[in-house]
């Protein structure tokens, strides 16, 4: 077995991308080399990175499996000798610049502008896409009623989870070991079949912090310093620079299955009374793929247009490398 076979099964190695990298990289031939914290970032930058940058060149992924590894891939490579336009890295910001920690920022690393790649995807666009390609709707007026409501709602959601963001910077600040998906948003908030954002009512806890605290298996709860948090985190715009992606990801599938379970079927019952009426017949609506909360993101993520922030950042290292003679 070659080392660079080995590396691959060992991915866990912190050594094992940098040694990896240092065997791939070749100054003299139209290398490129991006470092992601996991499966999921390599998978959502791919599709951008490749459409910016030529196919005469030869692209090496590195999944880290965290940030902090990237982090220390980014400083253990001597870049007096390599040039960081050809070697770049994704990290997504998390809670950084709201908690002021401190992390490498350099012309090579691009960090999210939101909290995480998955608050990208939950925008109108991608549900539109999602609407017309997914479920073969084609009633522009039904599209942008729902689109609409997945506007307004979105904003709803948004307010009801600022208190839980809240308690998620409270733990980080304070270091305090606590597993964020342990808790699951759909045990605290529903999507009602008029499209509304409910609160779901449970026996046995009498607030959301009740679940989340069991859920978890912690008792960090300061309410005080909590509330301080909140009246701060309503001063930042938008809200999706500290909302985690993956509860706003949640949002984006229970539309999206609502859409399936109760637009879906009326839209149909129209058209079958239409079609009966009339000789130019209209085509059902369908679902052409399964959603689920485990593959929502990778359907979803390719059919998101290429974010402002994400194409300055590729662009601005193509045309550093414009000039590089191999």
């Amino acid at each position: 077995m070659t080392l660079l076979n080995t590396l691959n099964e060992a991915v866990n190695i912190p050594e094992a991308a940098y040694i990896k990298f240092l065997q791939q990289y070749k100054f003299t031939d139209k290398t490129l080399h991006f470092f992601f914290e996991g499966l999921e970032d390599q998978s959502f930058y791919v599709n951008f990175i490749k459409a910016v940058f030529p196919k005469d060149y030869i692209f090496h992924f590195y999944v880290c499996n965290g940030k902090d590894k990237v982090f220390t891939n980014y400083k253990d490579i001597n870049w007096t000798t390599y040039n960081k336009s050809r070697v770049l890295f994704f990290t997504d910001k998390d809670l950084d610049d709201i908690l002021e920690k401190t992390k490498p920022v350099d012309d090579n690393i691009f960090a999210t502008q939101y909290y995480s790649i998955e608050n990208y995807l939950v925008c109108s666009d991608v549900y539109d896409r999602f609407l017309r390609e997914l479920c073969f709707i084609t009633d522009d007026e039904v599209i942008e009623d729902l689109k609409q409501s997945f506007i307004d709602e979105l904003e709803v959601f948004t307010k009801k989870m600022l208190s839980i963001s809240a308690w998620v910077v409270y733990c980080r600040k304070n270091n305090f070991l606590v597993e964020l998906d342990d808790f699951n948003i759909s045990n605290i908030f529903t999507i009602s079949k008029d499209f509304k954002v409910k609160r779901k009512v449970h026996k046995e806890y009498k607030t959301p912090f009740e679940y989340i605290c069991t859920s978890t298996k912690t008792k960090h709860y300061d309410f005080k310093e909590i509330k301080d948090i909140l009246q701060k985190l309503k001063l930042i715009k938008p809200a999706k620079k500290y909302l985690r992606g993956k509860y706003e990801l949640w949002f984006l599938y229970a539309f999206c299955e609502n859409a399936i379970k109760i637009k879906i079927p009326i839209l149909n019952e129209e058209i079958k009374r239409y079609n009966a009426q009339n000789p130019v017949k209209k085509t059902k609506c369908k679902v052409t793929i399964s959603i689920k909360p485990e593959n929502i993101f990778q359907i979803l993520a390719p059919r998101l247009s290429m974010p402002e922030d994400i194409s300055n950042f590729l662009e601005k290292h193509l045309n550093n490398i414009k000039s590089l003679t191999y």
